[in-house]
């Protein structure tokens, strides 16, 4: 007769098979409520006590299983800033791979790529450019290899090492690796594609950086116009083309015109996504910041206020994006001279900042150095 546990351990694949399938249900169907998210919450910790369990371990180890971490991880990313557990997941997945490997096969491979891309994405996600710019490079590495040069893969990883390069001020390699992007995805798709107003808006925000605001300015436009003939007026990635041109405008010192163009993405947000979102958060955000560069304060801090209340409510008091709005409210007190609320919140920024970013990220010490007396 079998022992309970050798039963357990026998249904065990069976059991991890189907918490997959339910976890890739909810996905699909569930993402878009606070319930829903919590039921892929709850999903997602059960699937990685059942792969990650010492005595399953063994028993599930195959490429699927492998898989499954790699997708945890990106979920784990997305739904709970939980960076250290996304990179664990990584590793484990790695580590996963190398003890299966025999020969290398372009499908193992392409595999390797995958984790290696994540990896780099979770390290810019901790401010850790240095490591994500060496991922990232060692997957582009690989997919050359592997894929063909215009393949969808490539192009992503051009992008994304573009991406960290902007952010290191690297501003000519960030503008070469997009145009790189740009052009894979002209050739592949044409140019009313929103891929290709992705590349638009990525090479517009590095001429903003390098002060070459009319050639950005020409950048997000091309992009607006291809999303709305591709997408529709009512789109979230046409908003994020009206909020690039409302940045531009306020670099210019068109505020009037900076703050009309925030407002268009705003109400497009509200319509598209419903007044709890985060990304309508970051409109009246951005409004605030129009406000305040015109002086007028109290309308500056109720945008802020409002950003920062959809933000708690739809992200937990404990994450870097209600950081942000904290450390936003607190300039705008310290601009109406109420100097100990503005601390109470630049001190309340600076520690989600230091437990997400660690201390040598910049957010995190900007926030730090205003809680001086």
């Amino acid at each position: 007769m079998q022992s309970a546990q050798q039963l357990a351990d026998e249904e065990a694949p069976a059991r991890v098979a189907n918490l997959r399938a339910s976890l890739k249900i909810l996905k699909r169907c569930c993402q878009d409520d606070a319930e829903g998210k919590r039921k892929i919450l709850e999903a997602q910790e059960l699937l990685v006590a059942a792969v990650t369990a010492p005595p399953l371990l063994c028993m599930l180890a195959t490429p699927a299983a492998a898989d499954d971490l790699v997708e945890l991880a990106h979920l784990l990313e997305l739904t709970t800033s939980d960076y250290a557990r996304a990179l664990e997941m990584l590793q484990r997945a790695w580590a996963l791979r190398r003890s299966l490997a025999a020969t290398p096969s372009p499908l193992s491979q392409t595999g390797d790529a995958l984790i290696l891309f994540r990896q780099g994405r979770v390290y810019f996600r901790q401010g850790r450019h240095d490591e994500a710019l060496q991922h990232y490079k060692q997957s582009l590495e690989i997919r050359t290899r592997v894929l063909s040069g215009d393949h969808p893969d490539v192009a992503a990883s051009y992008n994304n090492i573009g991406v960290v390069y902007s952010r290191q001020g690297r501003l000519d390699e960030a503008l070469a690796q997009y145009q790189q992007y740009h052009e894979i995805k002209i050739r592949v798709l044409g140019r009313d594609h929103p891929d290709v107003a992705v590349s638009y808006n990525n090479m517009g925000s590095v001429y903003s950086k390098q002060g070459r605001l009319d050639e950005a300015l020409a950048q997000y436009q091309q992009s607006l116009e291809i999303r709305i003939r591709a997408l529709g007026p009512d789109n979230p990635n046409v908003a994020m083309s009206y909020n690039n041109i409302g940045e531009t405008y306020m670099e210019q010192g068109r505020l009037d015109e900076a703050l009309a163009q925030h407002q268009q993405s705003l109400e497009i947000m509200i319509r598209v996504m419903g007044p709890d979102h985060p990304d309508v958060a970051t409109s009246y955000n951005n409004i605030g910041v129009v406000y305040m560069e015109q002086g007028r304060l109290d309308k500056a801090l109720a945008q802020h206020q409002q950003s920062l209340e959809i933000k708690i409510r739809v992200l937990g008091l404990d994450h870097p994006d209600v950081a942000e709005s904290k450390h936003n409210m607190g300039s705008v007190l310290q601009q109406m001279n109420r100097k100990g609320e503005a601390k109470d919140m630049f001190t309340q920024a600076a520690a989600t900042r230091l437990k997400f970013f660690g201390p040598d990220h910049a957010l995190t010490q900007k926030s730090q150095l205003l809680t001086a007396d």
